[in-house]
């Protein structure tokens, strides 16, 4: 099994190739940056079912989410974070957050709920999703190239 190095070493190549194709075409250099971090993120991204510090930073975010729409009276995230969150403490490892299907999933959700809050930025996060796809397909890759 390889380690987040490893999975961070994987996303490092597309996600400086992809900043590369779209360095023209980008009219600020801090989106090129979280381009390139989402694709990271990507990668170490299927291994939150595993008992780690990322699984840990990753319920961190929940929790502070869930407290920010807490505060704004936002219940139905509150639930809805509190769902992801059972669901990442009940998974088991190399299971459902290794199919890229499930991910492609979850992130059209995020393009299309992020962009009808903020459709002027819909491009932007569709951007950010294929990046961040990109960086899970590098993980399942290499995850099944070293399992073989």
């Amino acid at each position: 099994m390889p380690g987040y190095k490893v999975h961070l070493f994987g996303g490092l190549l597309p996600s400086v190739i992809l900043v590369l194709l779209i360095m023209p075409h980008v009219s600020h250099s801090s989106e090129m940056f979280f381009v390139f971090l989402s694709c990271l993120l990507g990668a170490l991204a299927p291994d939150i079912d595993t008992n780690s510090k990322g699984r840990m930073l990753f319920l961190f975010l929940i929790l502070g989410a869930m407290v920010f729409a807490g505060f704004l009276a936002h219940w139905y995230v509150v639930l809805m974070l509190l769902f992801i969150a059972f669901v990442v403490l009940q998974a088991r490892h190399r299971g459902m957050f290794h199919h890229f299907s499930l991910w492609m999933i979850l992130v059209i959700f995020g393009i299309f709920s992020l962009g009808f809050y903020i459709p002027e930025q819909l491009l932007l996060f569709t951007l950010l999703g294929c990046s961040f796809l990109l960086g899970i397909l590098s993980h399942i890759v290499l995850d099944h190239v070293r399992i073989r």
